[in-house]
Formats: structure tokens, sequence, C-alpha cells
């Protein structure tokens, strides 16, 4: 069984970000296996390598010993409703293939389309994408996310947002929102008013 994966975004052959889902995956690998990790993105996506002039997913799952790759033409899901859900204790702090909790609380709250994960009162993320929340001057990022993504560190690297203890009851303080992953850059994320979350 592979526990770990990373989700790539390819856009005309070309991957994004290729060098932080390479330093999460050498983090990961080593706290999961306690020895370095023997893959190499850069090698396994030359190999792998897609011709479609698309936006593509490549979905590398992998464990101590092999990988698999899947690619997938990206469709971005359409979001106009999020519901505010506890999650007790739960940790995602590496990108386990085992999602069945968030999966989960996605499915009780069906009604909306999707679920904005609140950890000891502090806001963390969504079911696939970290939050940014403007509050009229800047854009911030919850200071502990439940998983810290790559468009994520990115940002955050060239100093395009910053981060911020939110709890649930400062999100009245924001505005508007966006939501990031490694498929949806700063620049593609759709702004919302937050009035879309629901408590």
């Amino acid at each position: 069984m592979f526990q770990l994966f990373e989700s790539i975004r390819i856009f005309d052959g070309a991957p994004g970000l290729i060098e932080f889902h390479q330093r999460r995956m050498d983090y990961s690998y080593r706290l999961l296996y306690d020895k370095p990790n023997p893959f190499f993105l850069s090698d396994i996506i030359i190999k792998e390598n897609t011709k479609l002039k698309k936006l593509v997913k490549l979905k590398v799952s992998y464990s101590e010993e092999n990988y698999t790759c899947d690619f997938f033409l990206y469709n971005r899901r359409i979001i106009n409703s999020i519901k505010c859900v506890d999650v007790g204790k739960y940790n995602y702090n590496l990108k386990y293939t085992d999602r069945s909790f968030i999966n989960d609380l996605r499915d009780k709250n069906n009604c909306y389309d999707d679920i904005l994960m609140i950890k000891n009162d502090f806001v963390t993320d969504t079911s696939y994408c970290n939050i940014i929340f403007y509050d009229g001057d800047n854009w911030y990022v919850p200071l502990e996310p439940l998983f810290k993504g790559v468009q994520r560190e990115f940002l955050i690297h060239k100093k395009l947002i910053k981060e911020l203890r939110i709890r649930l009851k400062d999100i009245s303080k924001f505005e508007s929102f966006k939501l990031v992953n490694s498929m949806i850059t700063f620049s593609d994320s759709e702004v919302r008013s937050t009035k879309k979350i629901h408590f």
C-alpha cells in the first residue's frame, strides 16, 4: 500500500513548484521511514511526462520502496458554500493517501460545497485547500494549518501572504478569502466573500 502522495500541477508539460514538492517529499519520507528519500520527482516526471497541452494533475503515490503515477485532467470544483466543522485532535501533518476522516466530514456536511476545519478553535484548511483571508489591505494564511501545502509555502516564501493565528470568531473580521493548493495558484483562485462561510 502507498502511504503518501504528491499532487503536482503540470501545465503544457511543465511541472509547477517541483522544488517545493521534492522538499516536502524528502521531509515526509525521512519522518515516516527514518532514512533518506530515494525518489527524485524530476526524474519521475521526465519518465512519466504527458504531452497533453492542458492542465493535468500528476499524482505520485509512494511507499518505502515503490511509487506509482497517475495522470488526471484537472477540473476545479465549484465552491459557493463552506461549513465550519470541528476536527478535535485530528492530525494530517503529512500528505497521507488515507483521507477517510476528512472525506467522512465532507459527506456528513454534503449540503455545503466544502468544509473549513477548525482545530482547538483555530482555523486550519478546507478539505482540499489552504485558505487565505483578505482584510482589505493584506492576505493572511492560518499559522497552524492541518497541512502545509506547496502553494501556501511558495506564497509565504515570496512574501505575498503573511501567517496569522486566526480563531473561528476572527473570520468575520475579514472581507474575503481565496483557496489555493498545488493545482490552484493564487492568481487563478477566485476571490470569495467570507459570507459564504457558515458557522
